[in-house]
C-alpha cells in the first residue's frame, strides 16, 4: 500500500499548475462519480475527527470518495479537517459504497461547480 504524503493540491503547486490545469483537474473529479474501485491509498491517522477516523478504519475508499476528498483538498487553502469517508450524519452511517447517497453528494458538488463556471472561476473556493 502507497502512501501518499502530499496531497494533489500540493503536487499541482510543485508543478507550477496554471488556473486553467486546475480547473480542468477539478472537472476531471467528476469522471469518477459511480466509480466503485477501491483506492490503494492510505492516509494519515492525524486527519479528521475521531468519530470519522474510526469509521474510515473500517472502510476501503472507492475512487468516487477519493475524489470528492481531492476536490475539497484543492479547493481550501489550509488542511482539511475531514477524512475520506462520507458520513450520513441523520443516520450516522457511512455513505461510501451507497449508490444513492453518492449520487446526491456528487449532484451537490456539481451544482458549485455549475456556480463556478457562471462566474468564470473567479474564486475557486
Amino acid at each position: 500500500m502507497e502512501f501518499i504524503t502530499l496531497d494533489d493540491r500540493e503536487i499541482m503547486d510543485r508543478l507550477s499548475y496554471t488556473r486553467v490545469d486546475r480547473v480542468a483537474v477539478l472537472k476531471a473529479y467528476f469522471s469518477f462519480q459511480g466509480c466503485k474501485q477501491t483506492s490503494d491509498k492510505s492516509y494519515g491517522t492525524d486527519i479528521g475527527s475521531s468519530k470519522n477516523k474510526t469509521l474510515m478504519a473500517k472502510e476501503n475508499i472507492s475512487f468516487s470518495v477519493e475524489a470528492l476528498y481531492s476536490l475539497s483538498m484543492m479547493l481550501l487553502g489550509h488542511n482539511v479537517a475531514i477524512s475520506p469517508v462520507l458520513i450520513n450524519t441523520s443516520m450516522g452511517t457511512v455513505s461510501n459504497w451507497n449508490k444513492e447517497e453518492m449520487k446526491e453528494i456528487f449532484n451537490i458538488y456539481k451544482k458549485w461547480l455549475h456556480k463556478m463556471e457562471e462566474s468564470n472561476f473567479e474564486e475557486l473556493t
